[in-house]
Formats: C-alpha cells, structure tokens, sequence
C-alpha cells in the first residue's frame, strides 16, 4: 500500500512532463499521415511506370531483333547465285553468257532454294520476283499451300503493279531493303481470311550493269511475332500496338484490332479522349464509357528508317481501379507500419514515465535496504578487490569488535576476525567465476567451539563491471551441534541396514536358484514340445501330398498354420528361458550385410505376396558390405519385425530400409526399418509392447493372434 501511494504521488509530479511528450507525439502523427497520403499514390504509379518501361523495353528488343532477322534472310537470299543469273540470262536472250544456263534454268534453281527456304521458316508465306515493269509481273512465286511449300505456275502468275509496296520498292537503291506497313493479307484484291497479319520485306535486283531488272519481295506472317508480343506484357497489364495513323494492330477487344483494313473509322482519337503522350504514365478514358479508364505509358518504336511515319506505337495500359487497389494495399502496409510504430514509441514512453517514477523510488528503496541490512542478525562485510573494508553493518561490528567509522579503509588483515579467512583467495574467485562462494569456518573459544557459514557474493557497479565482493557470515554453532547428533543416529541406523542387507542377499540367492529350476523346467519342456510338434508337421507335410477334398484340405492347413504358430511360440519360450539363465550365447561371425538382409526378405516375401501385399527393399544407403554379427540373431530380429507387419498389414506395401553409418575407423551402426501400411499402433499404447505377453489390445489378440513375446525379445 505504501509502495502504490508513493507511485502516485511521484505519477502527478511528472504528469505535466508527460502531456508535453504526448502533444509533441500526436502533432508528429499527423505530419506524417499527411506526408505518407501524399508520397503512397506517387510510389505506386512511378513502380507501375517504371514497371511499363521495362517491359517496352522488351517490346522494342524482340521487334527489332525480329525485324533483323528477316532482313538478314532476304540478304542471304539475294545473295544465291540465281539472283545475279536471272538478269544475265535476260538481257542476253535468255541464255547466261557466264556459264551457258539459260533462263528457265536460273529460275527453277532460285524456286528450289525458296522451297527449302521456306520449308525450315514457317513464318515465311511468299517468297517472289516481281519485275520492274508497268505491269509488275511476278517472275516466280513460291508460296504455301495447305501444309506444302509449292512454286506457283507461269500461267498462275499475277500483276502487281497496283499494290502499296510494289512503287516503294521499284525505286529502292542497290542492297536497300525495305519494309512495308504491317496489313493483312489480301489474295486478288480480297483480304484472306483466317487473317494472315503480314509484313513485307523487299531488296531491288539489277544487271551487272547496274540496269533494274526485279525485285525480291518475302511476306512474312507476324501472327508468331504479335502473340511474342502480347505474351511479354504482365497479366495485370494489357497492350494495344497502334500504326503512325493511330489506328490498331493489337487492342485487348478483337474487334478494334487491324482497324486500318478491317474498319479504317476506329484509331485512337475515337476510342479514347487523350492523345497518345510520349512524357511518361497519363490517364485516358473510353468514349464509349467514361466509367472505364486506365493509366497509360506509350513509346515509339520506328521500323522504316528515313520515314516520319514509319513507326508503331507500344502503348501499355493498367486499369485505374487495379491502380486504385495496389494504392489502397499500399496505403495499408503504409499505415500499419506506422501503427506499429506508434505501439512501439508509446510503449517506449509509457515504460519512460514508469522508469522515471521507479527511479525517483529506488534512492528511497537504497535506504530502506540499508535499514534492512543493519537489522540483519547476519554479519554483512563489504570489501573491494583490493581487501580493503567499504562498509558494515552492526552485526559486523559487534562480530569484528570494530565500529563501522574505524574499519572503513582498513584492510582485512589488519581486523583480527578477518585476518583468518582466506581473503585474497575470495577475491582471486570471485574475479574469475564472478559467482557465489560458499564456506565454512571454526574458532576455538576457551572450551566452546564457535561455527561460522560464510557466504561470499560478487559486487557489479552501475555497468555491470565487477567492484568488490561482500561477505555474509552466519552463526551456525547451534546447527553444527545438532548435526553431529543426526550424525551419530545415521551411524546406528547404517549398521541395522547392513544387516538387513544381508539377510535380503541370502533371499536374493535362494530366488536365484528357484529361478534356475524354472528355466532348466521351461527349456525341457520346450525341447519335448517340440520334438512331438515336428512330429506333427512333418505328418501334415505327407498328409498334404495325398488326394483330399476341399474341406479336408481347407482342415489340413488350418491344423498347418496352428501348428506353424505354435512352433514359433515354442522357440519365442525357449529364448526367454535362455536369456533369463544367462545362457544365451552369441556367434560372432563376419558377414556380408546386404546378402543375409535380402535372403531374410526373400522368404518373408512369399507370406506378403500370398496377402496381396507389395514387399520394397531399400539399401541406397548400406555402404559397408561386411559386419561382425552374430547372424543368427540378427535374422531371427528382422524376421520378428516383417512378421509382424505382414500379420497386421491387409493391403498396401512393407518398406524395409537398411543403412549404415560410419562411426569410427572400422565401426559401422547398421540400422533396419521396416514401414507398412497396416493398421498401425495407437500412440497409448506403444509403451506396452515392450513388456513380456502385451499387446495393443485384446481385440488384436483375437483377431491376429500371437502372445506378445516378440518385441519383448528384441
């Protein structure tokens, strides 16, 4: 009670402390609210920002590493030999004046490397010269047909003068390839369906003499490069790919996609009300419902060098109400964090207030320990490191007959009572185990012998840094007193237990020898038992053997497998007598582990594949093939265990894993498992198994048999 009324006294004396601390706290609280609300909206759209910048990154590499591609192709097919025989062999009256080979020869040889081309690039459609004529006949088109690579007849042949690439690429310079706008693929003048998203790549032929001839012109399907495209972009994020004019290639809505041939009328400017920015994330809405708006990134990619308007734009778009979400989820990481800091400091203030009002207790408690330890009936001796005397208490004083004022600073060997305990020796404990000392020392006072317990304590400073130690010493004559005479009746009670002892030896013997008798008995019996029982197998074995109707066979092994039954409980009975006689001895031998494990599961298995019951063997990990063992006893443990499972196991399998480990220079630990899938042991009752004649329960006794001795011998 006084405790809890001076904490309250010293609580309302720092209250006004307190309310400033906590003004001070709230006003921060809220700056930082009002900093976080702020900075979390921007956090989330410069992480999606950057996140769409690295994904148009993407965009442009696999576009222009494509584009490359392709382009580097058509180079290697307009550097074949038949590119520069065709306008040879034309110009001379179609016969090449190098080597003879007339035109027709030139042209079948460039058609069989188109075909062999196209054969092992499946996004190549056409590959065709197209002369630079009014017309603009092809001279030869290889395309595909179906799932073959053909080269179309003379007759089949068409004019190509009025298509958009065909006056682009009649007037291109030496080695100049070009490219033409992504369209699909129109066959006489109607675009082909399924829609074929074509691109066209086409390099000029001349004569030697620098005469233009043709053309060579590869139709590329870019179905293959737009699902590249589209599977690059994140799945929180959708891309629409939009032509120079505005008009789509790709649009999340299939039927916004290739606007510029299919519907002209739909591009950007009339779907959406901003215009495509090239400054970093927008925000656009849908005309067609304003409800629908997402934050945009656009970049410009341009595929026709030396064109204005030769680029594509790859614009990524993230709806604003997942914007909306991540800002939201955001938002709340933000502020639990911050509650989490607003816990901690409040906690870190209330346990401030609390230690500064126990500070403000503890001078008070100081003194009243100090009153404690004078009214301490014990000796109290405070000594630093150097044996010097830094205080006492008055029993100390009335012990040393020395007044607290004169033994300050005095060293210990100067006191007369000190000076006969081993002081520096306490000090040279302490310093090195810094832990409580306990000891004991006697005073010969005239015809009294005085006892004292000395209990000395290790002194930490302020730092926890070691400062002294402090004696307490205890009158303990009464005690010592007292436990001679305990002393003295255990010495009497010592010699009536060694009589006792003795007599219970001589009954130990005799139940020794009864022991004997009942063992010698038990393996008689069961040697007798046994011979009879063999008796009895043996007959059946015959009586197998003979023509018998199904009862009397179903009878016959029914009287087999009690007898089986019986004979390993015989054998069970008969090495308990041994072990309980001590006579059971082990044949040390040295063998190889994997061959005797596997010759046990062998003639176990045949019991599991009669049930039904799949039998695995595992020696991955038995890495040593010869052990020291009695083989005997090491079969009958194994054959216990997978016994036991077969017996208790229905369906499923039986696992047996053997490992060794290494544990010295030539000691190996084998260790066997054995894993089923039978009804397995309740955890209750997995203690009991171990003794002799238990089982889990009677049920299992009389529905599975056997008497429980098994795991008992292991």
């Amino acid at each position: 009670m006084n405790i809890l009324l001076k904490e309250n006294k010293k609580a309302a004396s720092l209250n006004p402390y307190f309310a400033l601390v906590s003004i001070v706290f709230v006003v921060f609280i809220a700056i930082a609210v009002s900093f976080f609300e702020g900075q979390v909206k921007e956090d989330v759209l410069d992480s999606i920002d950057q996140e769409f910048v690295e994904t148009n990154q993407r965009l442009k590499e696999i576009v222009t590493t494509t584009l490359s591609e392709y382009k580097s192709d058509l180079r290697f097919l307009y550097s074949t030999p038949p590119i520069s025989g065709l306008p040879r062999a034309h110009f001379n009256n179609g016969i090449d004046p190098y080597d003879g080979t007339s035109y027709q020869q030139w042209k079948e040889r460039l058609e069989t490397i188109f075909i062999g081309y196209m054969e092992n690039n499946l996004a190549v459609e056409q590959v065709r010269v197209i002369a630079v004529t009014a017309e603009g006949n092809e001279l030869i088109r290889v395309q595909r047909v179906g799932a073959s690579v053909e080269a179309s007849a003379d007759y089949s042949l068409q004019s190509k003068s009025g298509e958009p690439y065909f006056l682009p690429s009649t007037l291109l310079e030496p080695k100049q390839v070009y490219m033409s706008p992504l369209s699909l693929n129109r066959e006489f003048g109607e675009i082909e369906f399924p829609f074929k998203p074509m691109i066209r790549f086409s390099i000029p032929i001349y004569s030697e003499n620098g005469k233009r001839f043709a053309f060579l012109i590869m139709n590329v399907n870019a179905s293959t490069l737009l699902n590249n495209l589209k599977e690059t972009v994140f799945d929180t994020s959708q891309l629409i790919i939009s032509g120079s004019d505005g008009d789509f290639i790709i649009h999340p809505l299939e039927s916004y996609q290739f606007s510029r041939d299919l519907n002209p009328s739909v591009n950007w400017q009339a779907v959406y009300t901003e215009n495509i920015k090239y400054n970093g994330i927008y925000l656009i809405k849908s005309k067609a419902n304003t409800e629908e708006q997402f934050y945009v990134r656009s970049e410009k990619l341009y595929t026709r060098s030396g064109n204005k308007y030769g680029f594509v734009n790859f614009n990524l778009l993230a709806p604003k109400e997942y914007v909306d979400n991540l800002i939201n989820e955001k938002r709340l990481i933000t502020y639990s964090l911050l509650f989490a800091v607003i816990v901690f400091t409040s906690i870190l203030l209330i346990t401030f207030y609390r230690n500064a009002i126990r500070s403000q207790l503890l001078a008070e408690t100081r003194q009243e320990a100090s009153a404690i330890v004078d009214g301490s009936i014990d000796a109290i001796i405070a000594l630093n490191l150097k044996g010097h005397l830094t205080s006492l208490n008055h029993t100390a004083e009335r012990l040393l007959l020395i007044s607290s004022k004169a033994a300050v600073g005095k060293s210990s060997k100067e006191v007369e009572f000190l000076s006969n305990l081993p002081i520096d020796e306490y000090v040279k404990k302490i310093q090195s185990s810094r832990a409580q000392i306990k000891d004991e020392c006697s005073f010969v006072q005239g015809e009294y012998i005085a006892h004292y317990a000395i209990s000395v304590s290790p002194v930490f400073s302020e730092h926890s840094n070691l400062s002294g130690l402090a004696l307490i010493i205890r009158d303990i004559s009464k005690e010592k007193q007292a436990e001679i005479k305990v002393k003295r009746l255990n010495s009497e009670l010592e010699a009536k237990v060694r009589k006792r002892t003795h007599a219970l030896a001589e009954a130990k013997d005799e139940a020794i020898k009864h022991s004997e008798v009942k063992s010698a008995f038990i393996s008689n019996v069961s040697h007798e038992l046994r011979t009879s029982l063999n008796g009895v197998i043996g007959t059946l074995n015959i009586l197998k053997r003979e023509a018998l109707t199904d009862k009397s066979r179903k009878l016959v092994d029914m009287m087999e497998l009690s007898a089986s039954s019986l004979n390993l409980l015989i054998n069970d009975i008969l090495d308990l007598s041994k072990i309980e006689a001590g006579k059971l001895d082990l044949n040390i031998q040295l063998i190889n582990p994997l061959l005797l494990i596997e010759s046990v599961v062998s003639s176990c298995a045949v019991r599991a594949f009669d049930k039904g019951v799949d039998v695995y063997l595992d020696t991955t990990e038995l890495t040593c093939d010869k052990l020291e063992v009695d083989p005997l006893r090491l079969t009958q443990i194994i054959n216990n265990l997978i016994s036991n499972a077969i017996k208790f196991t229905e369906k499923g399998f039986i696992k047996i894993k053997v490992s060794s480990e290494h544990v010295a220079n030539n000691e190996y630990k084998l260790r066997v498992s054995v894993q089923d899938t039978g009804i397995g042991i309740d955890p209750l009752s997995q203690k009991r198994l171990f003794g002799a004649f238990q089982q889990a329960s009677s049920a299992i006794t009389e529905k599975f048999g056997g008497t429980g001795l098994g795991i008992s011998n292991l």
